[in-house]
């Protein structure tokens, strides 16, 4: 089984396709009943969760934060 689904981004108003397979499914049916797709729409992320049938059950939007290393001083 190979199957589309039809995305949309509220943030950035992007629409697009992502192709779902019977990998994903079967994926979806034994680990809690969803699998997921992360998408980079540049300063964002799109983050659409499928459940074992190929239906789209949620999406969030992550946002792209830049990771700060702590610095340690030695005294």
């Amino acid at each position: 089984m190979r199957d589309c689904a039809y995305i949309y981004c509220r943030k950035c108003k992007r629409k697009e396709w992502i192709l779902i397979t019977q990998d994903d499914i079967n994926y979806a049916k034994s680990n809690g009943g969803l699998f997921k797709r992360i998408m980079d729409h540049g300063d964002h992320f799109l983050a659409v969760y499928i459940d074992g049938n190929g239906h789209l059950r949620r999406s969030l939007i992550l946002t792209k934060e830049p990771v700060i290393q702590p610095v340690v001083c030695l005294t």
